[in-house]
């Protein structure tokens, strides 16, 4: 092989490789970084403020996500909830503590670029059959601090320090942890951390 060959190959390589550093760049923005002008969740403001009919960007995001229920569910949501925070990797967290008698819990956890009151439907019915319920904003959602969504993998240890603040509410407490799209991916991984 000659030399000019041998530079035509590391040329050919050479741009691969920056290719595949600015896919990854762009990737990592639209999906992960919430910081990022690209980001997915404007992208879904963007699709939601195109299919809204009522003028209400919360509406029409909460609609989007489909687990809203009726505005009397999302009056009972704001009204009957206490506000709860915790500290996990140095970032304050967010959930929403609906008080019931005994000591079943479920801890509720939302899908990605979703966020906490958006399953307001589940936190009902868990309530209504006499679950203590903490519906949680996952890092980077919602009122929760951060900016990159971790997809379930660093929340799994969010997981975690709610169930211990639970557990120094309730030391007898039975909690089941519930979640839907990211948020049941993860309470699978919590489920494996204890």
């Amino acid at each position: 092989m000659n030399i000019k060959n041998t530079g035509k190959i590391f040329a050919v390589l050479g741009g691969l490789t920056a290719l595949t550093v600015l896919s990854s760049e762009i990737f990592y923005d639209f999906s992960i970084n919430t910081k990022s002008p690209i980001h997915m969740s404007k992208l879904n403001n963007l699709v939601q403020k195109a299919t809204n009919t009522s003028g209400s960007e919360e509406e029409a995001s909460a609609k989007y996500s489909g687990l809203t229920g009726t505005p009397e569910m999302k009056k009972w949501y704001a009204e009957h909830g206490e506000d709860v925070y915790i500290i996990s990797d140095s970032l304050r967290l967010h959930g929403k503590k609906f008080k019931n008698d005994g000591s079943k819990y479920v801890i509720v956890c939302h899908g990605y670029t979703s966020k906490a009151k958006h399953m307001a439907g589940f936190v009902n019915k868990f309530y209504s059959l006499g679950y203590n319920v903490l519906a949680v904003d996952a890092r980077a959602h919602g009122d929760s601090e951060g900016t990159k969504i971790g997809m379930g993998w660093p929340d799994r240890f969010d997981v975690i320090e709610w169930i211990k603040l639970i557990l120094s509410w309730d030391a007898n407490a039975q909690i089941i942890l519930h979640g839907v799209s990211m948020g049941a991916a993860t309470v699978l991984m919590a489920s494996g951390e204890v």
